[in-house]
C-alpha cells in the first residue's frame, strides 16, 4: 500500500527543511553582566546536517517520518546570509513498520536570514521557521521572556502563523556539556484549537542549536491530530 506524505497530517519536505533554520549558523551569546545577548553569526562556506523526526498518532496508529536536511551558506553580506537546505525523501513508519511513500522526494530550498534568526525577502519575511528561535533585540536575563512568530504545521492544510512566548530558561548540564535553555509556548492565530510547547537547546560555548522538541497540541474533540518535532544536530 502507498501512502501520503500528508495523510498522516505532516507538512512537506520543503517546509520540513526550514526547520534546519537555527541550525545554520552560530549564536553569538556574549554576557554583559547579568544579561546575555543572543545574535546569529554566520560564516561563508559554513555546512553541516540536521535530523528531523516528526511523530504521533493517526486513525489510533503510531506514526514517524525521518528526514535529514542539509545545509550551506551560500554568502554572507551585512549580517544576512543566503543559505541553500536540501532534505532527504522522508521516511515513513507507521506501528515501527516502514511504508512506502507515494512519489518521495529530496526537497531544495534557498532562504535569506538576519543577524535575529528571521527570514528576510519574501512572504515568510520576519518569522522563524519550525525548530528555529526569533532572537530579541535586547540582552536577557535568565527568566526573561520574549515575543516572536513562528509557523508550524496544520496538517493537509499546510502551516499557519503562530505567537510565540520564548523564555531564557537557564543553563542545562547534558552529558557534561553546559547547555543554554529556551522553553516556549505557542498559539495559532485564528484557531483556539492549535497550540503547543518546547524546550530549544543550544551550546554555550559556540551558540550553536543542539536539539529543539515542539510538541503540537490540541483540544479535546478537535480535527486535528497532536503532533511532536524533534530536532537534531548531527
Amino acid at each position: 500500500m502507498m501512502y501520503s506524505f500528508w495523510k498522516f497530517g505532516l507538512i512537506g519536505a520543503a517546509i520540513v527543511a526550514t526547520a534546519a533554520l537555527t541550525a545554520s549558523a552560530t549564536a553569538q551569546i556574549t554576557q554583559k553582566g547579568k544579561t546575555y545577548l543572543f545574535r546569529m553569526s554566520y560564516s561563508d562556506g559554513a555546512s553541516g546536517k540536521v535530523e528531523i523526526k516528526a511523530q504521533g498518532f493517526s486513525g489510533g496508529k503510531h506514526y514517524a517520518v525521518h528526514t535529514l536536511t542539509k545545509f550551506h551558506v551560500l554568502s554572507v553580506s551585512k549580517g544576512n546570509a543566503k543559505i541553500k537546505y536540501t532534505t532527504t525523501p522522508p521516511v515513513l513508519y507507521i506501528e515501527q513498520n516502514q511504508m512506502k511513500l507515494k512519489d518521495p522526494k529530496s526537497t531544495t530550498v534557498t532562504l535569506e536570514l538576519d543577524k535575529y534568526g528571521l527570514v528576510v525577502g519574501d512572504k515568510k519575511a520576519g518569522k522563524a521557521g519550525i525548530g528555529s528561535i526569533a532572537y530579541p533585540e535586547k540582552p536577557l536575563k535568565v527568566g526573561d521572556m520574549w515575543h516572536g512568530i513562528t509557523r508550524v504545521p496544520t496538517g493537509m492544510s499546510g502551516e499557519a502563523e503562530a505567537e510565540v512566548l520564548y523564555k531564557f530558561a537557564g543553563f542545562e548540564k547534558i552529558k557534561g556539556t553546559e547547555r543554554v535553555k529556551i522553553a516556549f509556548r505557542l498559539q495559532v492565530k485564528g484557531n483556539e484549537d492549535l497550540g503547543g510547547n518546547g524546550f530549544a537547546w543550544l551550546s554555550k560555548k559556540d551558540g550553536s542549536m543542539v536539539q529543539n522538541v515542539t510538541n503540537i497540541t490540541t483540544k479535546p474533540g478537535s480535527s486535528y491530530a497532536p503532533m511532536q518535532f524533534i530536532i537534531s544536530r548531527s
